[in-house]
């Protein structure tokens, strides 16, 4: 059991070494670490772009999305742009439970499938081009929101 601990020491003290500089850190520098590996800026940009009573489906092209950072991307949408709700959907299999993405072959069916089924009215897409048609504003080159307007 020692021998099967020490394997990991090289990953533990790093550990360590990470959690030490978070709390040696400022508030701004935590708020930023904390938000590591998302993007503050791309959910800033949601928030402005969003009304507040927004349906949002957040679509990735990630196939291992526990601990992703697409993962940490989707949570951090999640409470930072309350009271929006979002939904996730991507490629992979719903193998946990409860899954907190819907799986879809990111087809144009699939994902207005989603989109109606979640009364979306912003389709995010980070990762792919923008993969339904409508408004479409761009964040950077992998990052689309697309109002898909009234789907109830």
């Amino acid at each position: 059991m020692v021998f099967s601990q020490a394997r990991y020491a090289r990953e533990r003290v790093a550990f360590l070494r990470e959690i030490g500089a978070y709390a040696a850190a400022d508030g701004e520098e935590r708020e930023r670490r904390a938000f590591l590996p998302a993007s503050r800026e791309i959910v800033e940009w949601a928030r402005r772009e969003t009304r507040p009573d927004a349906v949002i489906l957040f679509v990735t092209v990630e196939r291992k999305p526990e601990g992703s950072p697409d993962d940490v991307l989707y949570h951090r949408l999640l409470v930072e742009l309350y009271p929006r709700r979002v939904f996730w959907a991507t490629p992979a299999s719903e193998r946990v439970y409860p899954a907190w993405w819907k799986e879809s072959d990111l087809s144009e069916r699939s994902l207005s499938d989603l989109a109606r089924r979640f009364h979306a009215t912003e389709l995010l897409a980070h990762g792919l081009a923008a993969p339904l048609r409508g408004r479409t504003r761009s964040f950077d080159a992998i990052t689309h929101l697309t109002a898909l307007g009234k789907t109830r």
